[in-house]
């Protein structure tokens, strides 16, 4: 092996050991993510962290600072999502068994009751308009700063504060009128 092909392997296996290093300590982060965006079903959301993965590895020579990496990889992951799953005409709300997003607890009634209600929340929330249930999943559910999601997103940070905003507004009112619903039916 020449001098040029030894240098080009160890270029390689320099990126490999720094992306390993920068980008898998978020790959538990990444998946709750798509969990969020992608409700379809486990091969879904296990395909579209793979794919935010693989774009980027092709694309981390563009990652400038290590500690934006997170801001970095959901962007990816967000237009990865976008460009994958938004031209399906429906995006159906599939729940998933109980033994997959229970928060465990002491009582079996208590998980029952917790696990109505974050359906609920999450079947009022993927009623919302997208643009308003996103920014609602960054910021309250994965804790993104404005700025991560203003760089996610790619608008103004005023409009990341006015649709979370109405977002909560928004999902609010299909809980207050879900409730409503429930007492009335019984």
């Amino acid at each position: 092996m020449g001098k040029t092909q030894s240098s080009a392997l160890n270029v390689m296996s320099d990126k490999k050991e720094d992306f390993e290093k920068v980008v898998l300590p978020h790959l538990a982060y990444l998946y709750r993510v798509a969990f969020c965006l992608a409700r379809r079903n486990r091969e879904d959301r296990e395909d579209l962290v793979q794919e935010t993965i693989v774009k980027a590895y092709k694309s981390f020579h563009q990652l400038n600072h290590n500690e934006k990496c997170r801001a970095w990889l959901t962007s990816i992951l967000y237009n990865t999502f976008l460009n994958k799953y938004r031209r399906e005409k429906e995006n159906p709300v599939i729940l998933q068994p109980i033994e997959e997003t229970l928060v465990y607890q002491q009582d079996p009634e208590n998980k029952i009751l917790e696990k109505v209600k974050y359906e609920e929340v999450l079947k009022a929330l993927y009623e919302l308009p997208e643009e308003y249930r996103t920014v609602i999943i960054f910021s309250d559910m994965q804790d993104l700063s404005y700025k991560e999601i203003t760089e996610i997103l790619g608008v103004p940070i005023g409009t990341v504060r006015s649709r979370l905003s109405r977002g909560r507004q928004l999902l609010r009112a299909k809980l207050f009128e879900s409730s409503k619903e429930g007492v009335s039916m019984k």
